[in-house]
C-alpha cells in the first residue's frame, strides 16, 4: 500500500481503485476531452466530484485537498526513484493526448494546467517544453512532496524556459512554506538526496544551484532531516537521504545522533560505518563513499553505543574498527560481559580475539 509519510493513505479511502496512475489518467482524460471541445472553459470540478464520489462519505473530509489526492497516493518512498515516476507520468500524458486528440496548443495547455495541481504536476513532465513550464507556473500550493521533487528535477531541464521556471516554483514554495498545509521543511528532507545529487548536473548553472541551496538551507531542514533518519523502519528514501548525506559531507553533524537513536539498524550502521572511517577506506560495499570529516570527539561514544547494538551488523562494524585500531581504552568490563553472550557466528571469532587480546 502507497502511504504518504505525514498524511493518510489514499488508498484506505478508496474503494476499488488501487492504481493513482489510473487515477490520474481518468483525471487527465476528462480535462483534455473538455480542453478539446471549448478550451476557454473549465470544468474540473466535475472531474473532481466524480473523483471525491468513489470516496466513502466519512472520509471525505480527511482530504484537504481533493486536488492533490492523487499526488499524495504517490507516496514519499517513491522519491528514491522519482526520475522513473516523472518518466511514466510523462509517458502517461503523452498516452492520454493521443486517445483525446489533445494537441498542445498553448490554449488546451493552459485550461488544463489551470484546472488544478495535479494536472499541473502531470503538465510538468509532458514531453513539450511549453507544457513543462506551464506545468511548473501552476504549481503554487502543491502539497504532495513529488511536485517539490519534480521541480527541483526540472531544475536541469534541457530547455531554458523550463528551468527558469523550475526556479520560479521553488522561490514561491519557499516563499509560502510549500502551500496550503505547509511543512516545507519535512518536503525538502525528503528529497535531500535529489538535491545532493542534482547539484552535479551538467545544465545546473548559478540560478539553479542558488535555488538548490535555498532549499538546503530552509530552517528547520536539518531537524526534520534527522527526525525522518531517527524515526520509522528502513525505508528507501530516507537511506538514499542518508547515503547523500555522508558522500556529501552535508548535515554530517547529526550522523551521532543516528548512530544511537535511529529505529533503523541499516542507518544506524551505514552513521557508524562513515563515523569510523577517518577519511578512506571507502564504503563501498554499502554504497557510500568515505567522505572527509571529522567526527574524532564523538567516537567514543559511538564506539560504545555499537558494540552494544542490537544488530550483529553494527557490533560488527565497531569490533572491525577497535580491532584495527586498537582503541581499546573505553572498553570496560560490562562491554566485554556483553558481547560474551553473543553468540552469533559473524561475531564469535572477532569477539574472541577481542577478548585474548585484552587478556594479554
Amino acid at each position: 500500500m502507497l502511504t504518504h509519510e505525514y498524511g493518510d493513505s489514499l488508498f484506505e479511502f478508496l474503494d476499488d481503485k488501487k492504481n493513482p496512475l489510473d487515477l490520474i489518467k481518468t483525471h487527465l482524460s476528462v480535462l483534455f476531452k473538455n480542453a478539446v471541445k471549448n478550451p476557454q472553459t473549465s470544468l474540473w470540478k466535475i472531474l473532481l466530484d466524480d473523483l471525491l464520489s468513489a470516496i466513502r462519505r466519512q472520509t471525505k473530509a480527511k482530504l484537504v485537498d481533493g486536488r492533490n489526492s492523487v499526488g499524495i497516493a504517490l507516496g514519499r518512498e517513491n522519491l528514491a526513484y522519482v526520475s522513473t515516476v516523472e518518466r511514466k507520468l510523462g509517458l502517461l500524458v503523452d498516452t492520454v493526448a493521443k486517445e483525446t486528440q489533445f494537441d498542445f496548443s498553448e490554449a488546451q495547455v493552459a485550461h488544463v494546467c489551470a484546472a488544478d495541481s495535479m494536472a499541473a504536476l502531470a503538465f510538468s513532465t509532458s514531453r513539450c517544453g511549453y507544457a513543462r513550464a506551464r506545468g511548473l507556473s501552476c504549481l503554487d500550493g502543491l502539497g504532495p512532496t513529488i511536485g517539490l521533487a519534480i521541480a527541483v528535477i526540472r531544475l536541469n531541464d534541457w530547455v531554458p524556459e523550463v528551468r527558469f521556471e523550475a526556479i520560479r516554483c521553488i522561490l514561491r514554495l519557499i516563499q509560502n512554506n510549500g502551500g496550503p498545509n505547509g511543512g516545507l521543511a519535512y518536503d525538502i528532507a525528503g528529497i535531500m538526496n535529489l538535491l545532493l545529487e542534482n547539484r552535479r548536473f551538467s545544465r545546473i548553472s548559478r540560478p539553479e544551484l542558488s535555488a538548490i541551496q535555498s532549499l538546503i538551507e530552509y530552517p528547520g531542514v536539518k531537524e526534520a532531516l534527522l527526525r525522518s533518519f531517527i524515526y520509522g523502519e528502513s525505508d528507501i528514501s530516507k537511506n538514499e537521504c542518508l547515503k547523500a548525506v555522508i558522500k556529501t559531507g552535508t548535515f554530517v553533524e547529526i550522523l551521532p545522533d543516528v548512530a544511537t537513536k535511529s529505529t533503523c539498524a541499516y542507518r544506524r550502521l551505514l552513521a557508524c560505518r562513515a563515523i569510523f572511517s577517518s577519511a578512506p577506506p571507502s564504503l563501498d560495499e554499502y554504497g557510500v563513499e568515505a567522505p572527509p570529516f571529522d567526527l574524532t570527539p564523538q567516537r567514543s561514544k559511538i564506539i560504545k553505543s555499537a558494540l552494544l547494538d542490537k544488530s550483529a551488523n553494527v557490533v560488527l562494524a565497531a569490533l572491525d574498527y577497535v580491532l584495527s585500531s586498537k582503541d581499546y581504552q573505553k572498553l570496560d568490563k560490562y562491554t566485554i560481559s556483553h558481547l560474551s553472550k553473543r553468540h552469533e557466528p559473524s561475531l564469535q571469532i572477532r569477539i574472541g580475539s577481542l577478548i585474548d587480546i585484552l587478556g594479554n
